[in-house]
């Protein structure tokens, strides 16, 4: 492989670095000479929440971001054609590369360093200069801003965002698939280099213990019926609150260019806040389901659509949605202790 493949395959590294849900990476690489292709891997997320592929069309976003701001960071310029077969194509986007001179690009050295912080924050409020430069972030990305919740609001988006934990452990799919994802030792995660190490989810020692009960969806389905499902809320919920804001990513439009322009402005807001020194962690598993609910109610259980109707209506109160947007992304933000374990990345394959 020449020189350029290799410039080339270095960038997409840093594009693989990007977010993706139970960091399935639902992507692959074709490259024709000077040319990208980066494609939808359809196999990797399937997801319950991966309804008519909107997560992964966010994951893309946020992987074709970090490509540009490699890319310029390394000294090159960007042609790009985005769903060049259509938008129900598998190719997501052609990408030319030409040399040129090396620009600051001051959010490319936190690339590798981002991550998600599922652990306790500090609540302290964000300061302006914080939400400035946040808003500025995602304002960079056309047709996308951010709303932050602070104070009582915050509290409102927390009821909301937890609601997601109840479904998650009363939905069989979703149960299966996010333990189908847990990396149970740091030999499973390196071996894989995909889902999640379970050093990564925020569980104390005592949970790590019994946290691999839960694998047993009979024996889940026994502790549901006690109450347990119902009370696993309660941790996001407070994880919500003490944090200093809950944020939300709308985007103009619905459609799958709309998700991955929210996926770009999701990543530059996270690279953002890893730059100020903030943790952040998505808790946008509600949007998908509510984005379920939308189009194929007939999918979920009677019980869990009361709840869905019911976050809608606490995210409704908690954030003033612009008129045609979409919302791609709930997340939470603070000043917190680095995790010190995050997920890996499988490399990179040039086919």
């Amino acid at each position: 492989m020449g020189t350029a493949a290799e410039e080339i395959r270095k960038i997409a590294g840093y594009g693989v670095m990007a977010p993706s849900g139970d960091n399935c990476q639902p992507w692959a690489f074709r490259l024709k000479g000077d040319i990208l292709e980066v494609i939808d891997d359809r196999t990797r997320d399937t997801s319950f929440y991966n309804f008519r592929n909107t997560a992964s069309y966010i994951a893309h976003g946020a992987l074709l971001e970090n490509i540009r701001i490699a890319s310029r960071a390394l000294g090159y310029e960007l042609t790009e054609e985005l769903f060049p077969d259509g938008e129900d194509g598998l190719t997501i986007a052609k990408i030319r590369f030409s040399k040129a001179h090396p620009l600051d690009e001051p959010l490319f050295p936190f690339i590798e360093i981002r991550c998600t912080n599922r652990f306790k924050y500090n609540g302290s409020p964000l300061a302006d200069e914080t939400r400035s430069a946040l808003n500025a972030s995602v304002a960079a990305v056309s047709g996308a801003g951010l709303l932050l919740a602070e104070g009582r609001a915050k509290d409102i988006a927390a009821k909301a965002a937890s609601s997601n934990d109840r479904i998650l452990f009363e939905h069989k799919g979703l149960h299966d698939f996010l333990f189908d994802h847990i990396r149970w030792s740091a030999k499973e995660a390196e071996a894989a280099r995909d889902g999640m190490d379970i050093r990564t989810l925020g569980l104390d020692p005592v949970q790590q213990r019994l946290f691999p009960l839960l694998r047993s969806w009979n024996l889940l389905r026994v502790l549901n019926s006690l109450g347990l499902s119902r009370m696993l809320p309660l941790q996001s919920y407070m994880l919500c609150k003490g944090s200093s804001a809950m944020g939300l990513v709308e985007v103009r439009g619905s459609g799958p260019r709309a998700y991955l322009s929210g996926g770009s402005a999701v990543q530059r807001a996270w690279l953002t806040a890893t730059m100020l020194g903030l943790s952040f962690q998505p808790m946008t598993g509600i949007l998908f389901l509510l984005n379920r609910l939308y189009k194929d109610a007939d999918s979920i259980a009677t019980v869990h659509r009361i709840v869905l109707k019911k976050a809608e209506a606490l995210l409704k109160e908690a954030f003033s949605l612009s008129p045609g947007s979409t919302p791609v992304m709930l997340f939470r933000i603070g000043p917190g202790k680095p995790p010190g374990v995050s997920s890996l990345r499988m490399p990179v394959v040039l086919k």
